[in-house]
C-alpha cells in the first residue's frame, strides 16, 4: 500500500487547493481544473498499479477499493465544484443546496438518458450509472462543437475517475455478500477501464483518434454492460437487502 501513499497524499492536497481556489472566485478557475485533473491523473496512476500490489488477496483489494472509492468521490465533488464556478454568472461559487445542471448543459440534446430500463434497483448504483451517462453526453456534445482534444481529453479523464468510483462500489457489494459472478464482473471492468485509459493516452499524446467511434463506444458499453451483466445482480442484491 505504501506504493499509493504519494498520489494519496497529491489527491488530499489538492482538494483543499480546489477549496482555496473556490473561495477565491472565478479569476482562478483555470487553477481550479488543472488542480482537478491532476487529482484524477493520481487516481488513474492507483489504478494501473493495483493488480501487481493486491495480486490475489481479496482482503487488500477491497480495502484498496474502499480507498479508490473514497477518493473517486473527492476527485468528483473537486469537478463538480470547479464546474460550479465557470457556470455562475458572477464568477461566485454555487451555494450549498442550489439545483445543479447536468454535466453536458450546453442547449444539446443528450446521448443517453437514464430510465427505468436501465434501473438495477439499487438507487445508489442507478444515480452513479446516471452520472455516468452525464460524462458521456458531455463527450459527445464537445465532439459535436469540434472542440479541442485537450478539452476532451479533460472530460474523458472525469468520466475514468468517476467510473474508477463506480467500479469500486459495485465490487465492494460483490465482496461483502460473496456474489458468485464477481470475478467476470470484475474483468469486464478492467477491460473497460484498459479501453478509456488507452483513449485518454491517445488524445494526450495528440494522436489521430476517431471521436465519433469513441462516442459511440462509450454509449454502448454503458447500456449493453447495464442491460446485460449489471441488471444479473439486481435480484441477487435485493435478497441482501440492498434497493
Amino acid at each position: 500500500m505504501n506504493n499509493f501513499s504519494a498520489p494519496a497524499q497529491q489527491v488530499g492536497e489538492l482538494q483543499s487547493q480546489i477549496n482555496l481556489l473556490a473561495a477565491e472566485g472565478g479569476q482562478t478557475i483555470g487553477a481550479a481544473m488543472a488542480s482537478v485533473v491532476q487529482a484524477q491523473s493520481a487516481l488513474l496512476n492507483i489504478l494501473s498499479g493495483m493488480d501487481q500490489v493486491t495480486g490475489n488477496q481479496p482482503g487488500a483489494r477491497v480495502r484498496l477499493q474502499l480507498i479508490l472509492k473514497g477518493m473517486g468521490e473527492n476527485v468528483t465533488s473537486l469537478g463538480e465544484l470547479a464546474e460550479s464556478i465557470s457556470a455562475s454568472p458572477d464568477g461566485n461559487n454555487r451555494q450549498p443546496g442550489q439545483e445543479s445542471t447536468p454535466l453536458y448543459a450546453s442547449g444539446a440534446e443528450p446521448l443517453i438518458s437514464f430510465t427505468e430500463e436501465y434501473s438495477v434497483q439499487v438507487s445508489e448504483i442507478d444515480g452513479q450509472h446516471s452520472r455516468i451517462m452525464d460524462y458521456i453526453n458531455q463527450v459527445h456534445t464537445l465532439v459535436k462543437e469540434n472542440r479541442g482534444l485537450a478539452e476532451i481529453s479533460k472530460v474523458m479523464e472525469g468520466l475514468a475517475g468517476y467510473t474508477i468510483s463506480h467500479f469500486a462500489t459495485e465490487e465492494e457489494y460483490f465482496e461483502r455478500f460473496n456474489y458468485p459472478d464477481a470475478e467476470s464482473h470484475k474483468a469486464t471492468h478492467s477491460k473497460l477501464l484498459d479501453r478509456v485509459t488507452g483513449i485518454i493516452g491517445q488524445l494526450k499524446q495528440g494522436d489521430d483518434v476517431d471521436l465519433i467511434e469513441v462516442v459511440h463506444f462509450l454509449k454502448a458499453w454503458l447500456l449493453v454492460h447495464i442491460k446485460q451483466v449489471d441488471k444479473r445482480y439486481s435480484g441477487f442484491m435485493n435478497d441482501n437487502g440492498v434497493y
